[in-house]
């Protein structure tokens, strides 16, 4: 049987090592997600005049946190949760401002 590896070995970096994508890179990852992300905002918030503002927060939200995605990760996956977020934080503001959601 084979011995199973160290995790404290260098073959595997650390959560502080691991790789974290160029800006070059980064921004092609949310030009490349742009239209899936945006079909799945209007998926989630019904609101179709809304879309707009929420891709617009969602994109500036990952360009800010840039530095916590790192790189081989699923890029989509992760823009879809921020969206997510985004789009639910819309519909309770909506809500509160007494808007049919």
């Amino acid at each position: 049987m084979k011995p199973l590896p160290d995790p404290a070995s260098s073959q595997h970096p650390s959560e502080d090592e691991a790789a974290v994508l160029s800006e070059v890179d980064f921004e092609l990852q949310i030009k490349q997600t742009q239209s899936a992300l945006r079909g799945y905002i209007i998926s989630i918030s019904g609101q179709s005049s809304d879309v707009d503002d929420i891709l617009q927060e969602t994109n500036l939200f990952l360009w800010e946190n840039r530095q916590v995605y790192k790189a081989g990760t699923n890029f989509k996956a992760w823009s879809f949760k921020i969206a997510y977020f985004k789009a639910m934080t819309n519909q309770r503001s909506r809500t509160r401002r007494g808007e049919v959601v």
